[in-house]
């Protein structure tokens, strides 16, 4: 074992894969660990990754990010499991507004992002933390800017 490397991992797993805007996700965060390991907390966050140009660039942008904590700071143990919820974002069009005259293209439905992610981390203070993500995806996913 060289600088902490495979002394542990987060494992991920999803009731499934795909899921509608306003559908919850349910799933849970085991933890594989070779020895007990004391962190500042567990968490969740959903998030959508959009890639993005701007001239020669090429970015990623973060957006609709949720945090769920799972646990708070304790020494953890291998095999522990975390269930966990978070709700997708109900992505739609605007109502229309009653009186003013806007054009078509003002509600014309934008992609959202390009990617979904759940990740999980493991604070671990003074060492690098254990992270793992897993990509879902969210079925018709329209919104507006």
């Amino acid at each position: 074992m060289v600088l902490g490397i495979d002394v542990g991992n987060l494992e991920i797993s999803l009731d499934k894969n795909a899921y509608e805007p306003g559908e919850v996700i349910h799933g849970h965060v085991r933890l594989i660990l070779q020895e007990p390991e004391h962190a500042r907390s567990l968490y969740v966050v959903f998030y959508g990754e959009e890639t993005k140009k701007d001239g020669k660039k090429t970015y990623i942008e973060r957006e609709y990010e949720v945090k769920k904590i799972l646990d708070v700071e304790k020494t953890y143990q291998n095999g522990e499991a975390y269930e966990f919820e978070i709700l997708t974002p109900n992505i739609s069009l605007p109502p229309r507004a009653e009186g003013i005259i806007v054009s078509e293209q003002n509600y014309a439905p934008k992609p959202g992002p390009s990617a979904w992610f759940i990740h999980a981390t493991l604070d671990i203070p003074l060492k690098i933390d254990f992270n793992t993500r897993k990509q879902v995806s969210i079925l018709s996913a329209m919104r507006t800017k």
